[in-house]
């Protein structure tokens, strides 16, 4: 990973035993991709803390989908958007700009 790369772990979810599940789905947003990636990532991430060991994880998993589903997607300003890891170049710049 880029020496750059942070992992809030469980974004606005309290840290429980799924903890890797979530460090795993920060790497997949950093980098971004297509909206293709962005699901199959979304999905790992809900059957990880499904599997975990806990009755607790079976109802999670679900709310985790829907909230990064929804608060996931790469045109809101978060810090934990889909692609937060690239430089997002503006309109009309020019590639030699930005740095």
């Amino acid at each position: 990973m880029p020496p750059d790369f942070k992992s809030d772990k469980c974004t606005l979810f309290p840290d429980g035993n799924y903890c890797d599940c979530c460090v795993e789905h920060d790497k997949d947003y950093y980098f971004g991709g297509t909206g293709k990636e962005r699901w199959q990532s979304d999905k790992r991430l809900y059957k990880c803390v499904k599997a975990k060991k806990g009755w607790y994880n079976k109802l999670v998993a679900p709310v985790m989908l829907v909230g990064v589903r929804v608060l996931g997607v790469s045109y809101l300003p978060t810090p934990f958007r889909w692609g937060f890891g690239k430089t997002k170049r503006p309109k009309n710049a020019s590639p030699a700009v930005i740095k």
